[in-house]
């Protein structure tokens, strides 16, 4: 079956985030908001040296068109990047696969960091009245 979709998300949001099928006025789902995601992977995994770079990078990827740069330095981030920007959502992961595959790169990447620099990194910790404390 079709997943669920709202009608209360069809026509909003922001063009620069908004997946293709948000934009052409169809009904959106979760997999809409995957589209969204792989848009904001970018902005926070890029670097924009102006304001017209930006636009520039984020409308390229929106195509999915990457650059080498960020392919070269982010390689899982990337794929994991490219396939929310899928333009078909039923090829884009969902939420629960993205964290799944996210956790992932992230323990990869912190096998990488030799052992004494992660003792130095202060873990924040949560206390039992829900105030962060650093450990």
């Amino acid at each position: 079956p079709p997943p669920p979709s709202s009608p209360h998300t069809l026509g909003v949001g922001t063009h620069a985030y908004a997946s293709p099928e948000q934009l052409a006025g169809r009904r959106c789902t979760d997999r809409s908001d995957m589209f969204s995601v792989g848009v904001l992977m970018v902005e926070l995994f890029a670097v924009f040296g102006t304001g017209m770079e930006r636009v520039v990078t984020l409308s390229n990827a929106r195509r999915g068109d990457l650059s080498a740069a960020f392919i070269a330095e982010n390689p899982r981030i990337a794929s994991l990047t490219l396939q929310c920007l899928s333009l078909d959502p039923f090829l884009r992961p969902s939420a629960a696969a993205l964290q799944r595959a996210l956790e992932g790169a992230r323990s990869a990447s912190l096998a990488r960091i030799p052992s004494p620099a992660i003792r130095h990194i202060p873990s924040p910790s949560i206390s039992p009245s829900g105030a962060s404390a650093m450990a």
